[in-house]
């Protein structure tokens, strides 16, 4: 581990910003920590808890991954992914949208999905994963 870690090390010096790093050994109990107390922007990290708490629901039957949700010219927002580029109209499974807002990261994705499980369901999971430091809302 102590190779790991000076290499981390290594290449943060290099590199600007500030970096925040957990690194914990599964089968021992070495951890160790850069910044693990530094708070950070979460940006598209947030979309794991999201996922999380759409699978959640699934096993509740709330919902089935192959469901479709037609797209409306309303959900389509900028920033990333590929969803904003198709027509509205067009069906995509549950499935398929988290696919596209975890491989892609698509910001369309993402709030379709949010609309489908709600903010409490997310705000809960992240609770629930120890995420104690962590917001989310909805502006």
């Amino acid at each position: 581990m102590r190779m790991l870690i000076d290499k981390i090390n290594q290449l943060t010096e290099q590199s600007k910003g500030i970096w925040g790093i957990v690194i914990e050994d599964l089968y021992g109990d070495e951890r160790w920590e850069l910044n693990g107390d530094e708070l950070f922007y979460a940006a598209s990290v947030i979309k794991v808890p999201i996922m999380v708490a759409v699978f959640s629901a699934v096993e509740r039957d709330e919902i089935s991954l192959t469901a479709e949700i037609i797209l409306k010219e309303d959900d389509f927002v900028g920033g990333s992914g590929v969803i904003q580029h198709l027509t509205p109209g067009t069906a995509l499974s549950i499935c398929d949208i988290v696919m596209l807002m975890i491989i892609q990261s698509d910001n369309t994705a993402t709030n379709i999905l949010i609309d489908l499980v709600g903010v409490e369901p997310i705000v809960q999971t992240m609770k629930e994963a120890g995420m104690e430091k962590s917001t989310f809302t909805i502006n």
